[in-house]
């Protein structure tokens, strides 16, 4: 399996109904973000209330190269309109700068961002590559099948389940 859904594994985790709504595309960077698919991020914000937004993303802007200061500022762009739609609303990030050396430009922007309590942390998918190298396909990329996606789903209910 190449990639997989960990918000149907993170769903059965809470004992109670969860709504997600996907906006994300993958393989993107937050350049093409800024760009282009905000609009979904957007229209779903602007079509109902939601408590929270996750936000899983870096390895794209890591292969590109795009710089810590342009990942940081199209992260703040992002949060920074979406809470003119939504006041407020809470973002997790998850940390994924594509490195097990925990030293990938998109993984500072996104310490930046949880430092400067803009977001707050979401999962260390960078730790899980580094600890977890099973979870994950040969190239560290994607999740390996369920035992990926149920590791990566946990993770996220272990942030989560306190806040919802």
């Amino acid at each position: 399996m190449k990639g997989g859904c960990v918000w149907i594994y993170l769903g059965d985790l809470f004992n109670r109904k969860v709504t997600f709504n996907i906006v994300g595309e993958g393989g993107t960077s937050t350049r093409q973000w800024i760009d282009y698919y905000h609009e979904g991020m957007v229209n779903a914000l602007k079509a109902r209330y939601y408590d929270a937004i996750i936000w899983v993303q870096g390895e794209s802007d890591q292969g590109l190269g795009i710089s810590e200061d342009e990942t940081y500022n199209n992260m703040l762009a992002l949060i920074n309109e979406s809470r003119q739609i939504q006041p407020g609303i809470i973002w997790y990030v998850a940390l994924d700068g594509m490195s097990v050396n925990l030293d990938g430009n998109p993984r500072k922007a996104q310490l930046r961002l949880i430092n400067e309590h803009i977001v707050k942390q979401g999962v260390d998918i960078d730790e899980l590559r580094k600890n977890r190298p099973s979870c994950f396909d040969s190239r560290l990329v994607h999740f390996s099948g369920s035992i990926g996606l149920h590791a990566h789903a946990q993770s996220w209910y272990d942030i989560l389940k306190n806040d919802f």
